[in-house]
């Protein structure tokens, strides 16, 4: 029986602790959630409170700014008071603006590697100042990139004009090779002038000259086109007129006259090693094209055209017109007869 009420007991003793158990987590949840709601109305009213421009905002009031020079250690406790700033460590840290910030800003150290020194030493309300090394420079605008990095100054081999300083690279002097550069074009450009005003002379005279001379020559074929009847048959005479030909002479013709080059082969190939036999078929074919009529006129006229003018006189020393009839010279002038006088002729030209 006192067993029985033993177990009673403890078992009501456990009931007892659970539900007091419970009912502190609730009331820990429940004050828990009660801090969580004033945190974030705090914040809240954080957000939504102006402060003036030399002033923070802290919780639910606004603090004085720190000076420069120092950094926030604690808020202030009322609106608008001064709040606890500390100091910065000269040589050590800086801090060159009014701030609320919870640290000072660490001083820079000019590395040498870039080819930096120390200008100006830090101080709580500055940071290091870093200038160029001796022989070093920096020319950019960028005072950041000046600050971070320098360039070796150039060497001169044929002496200074101007020394490298810490903004500019050094100047050099002209060496022998730039000043004979230099004076070669000088010379370019003040006889550039006179060598297109003589250049243009030069080429206005030789303009005259050939166009005198292609007149001159325009007249002698035009006289020497009259002096060649228009209705002579050369049927007759052109086995020997052909022979006056060279191939060549005959080819280049036959080709100014227009004819394709496939009946030029056609022809040239149906007279194989017989070269006679194709010159006499080339200006024969050319002959059947142009018809009686004003034949030798024009064969004397494009041969002067081609300047074969030696062919083209002995063409026409082969034909002569008496009493209205058609006679035909007997010269038997050879191709070396020809060349001969053409030598003669380009003699008295020189």
């Amino acid at each position: 029986m006192g067993l029985k009420k033993l177990n009673l007991v403890s078992v009501f003793l456990i009931i007892l602790s659970y539900i007091q158990s419970t009912s502190e987590s609730r009331d820990a949840l429940l004050t828990k959630g009660i801090s969580g709601q004033a945190i974030l109305k705090r914040k809240i009213f954080k957000r939504t409170i102006k402060c003036p421009i030399d002033e923070y905002s802290a919780d639910n009031h606004c603090c004085k700014l720190c000076n420069k020079g120092t950094y926030l250690k604690s808020d202030c406790g009322e609106d608008h008071g001064e709040a606890r700033c500390l100091p910065c460590t000269r040589g050590k840290d800086y801090m060159d603006q009014t701030n609320h910030l919870t640290h000072c800003e660490r001083c820079k150290k000019c590395d040498l590697g870039q080819g930096l020194e120390e200008l100006e030493s830090c101080t709580v309300i500055q940071n290091t100042k870093c200038q160029c090394m001796k022989d070093y420079f920096c020319n950019s605008n960028s005072t950041t990139e000046c600050n971070e990095h320098c360039h070796p100054c150039d060497k001169c081999e044929n002496g200074v004009e101007e020394e490298c300083t810490p903004t500019h690279n050094i100047v050099c002097k002209a060496g022998k090779r730039h000043l004979g550069l230099i004076a070669l074009l000088l010379i370019v450009v003040i006889s550039a002038p006179f060598f297109i005003y003589f250049y243009r002379k030069r080429n206005k005279k030789k303009s005259i000259t050939e166009n005198t001379h292609r007149s001159t020559e325009d007249t002698k074929l035009e006289e020497a086109e009259l002096l060649v009847p228009e209705d002579i048959d050369l049927q007759c005479h052109l086995s020997e007129m052909s022979k006056k030909f060279t191939k060549e002479e005959m080819l280049n013709f036959i080709r100014h006259k227009g004819f394709k080059e496939a009946e030029i082969q056609a022809i040239l190939n149906n007279n194989q090693n017989q070269e006679e036999e194709q010159k006499f078929k080339l200006l024969e074919r050319w002959y059947q094209s142009h018809g009686k009529k004003g034949a030798c006129r024009t064969l004397i006229g494009d041969l002067k055209k081609l300047r074969l003018n030696v062919l083209a006189d002995d063409i026409m020393g082969t034909v002569s017109i008496s009493n209205g009839k058609e006679n035909v010279n007997s010269s038997s002038t050879s191709l070396e007869d020809r060349n001969e006088r053409g030598l003669q002729s380009m003699e008295e030209g020189l």
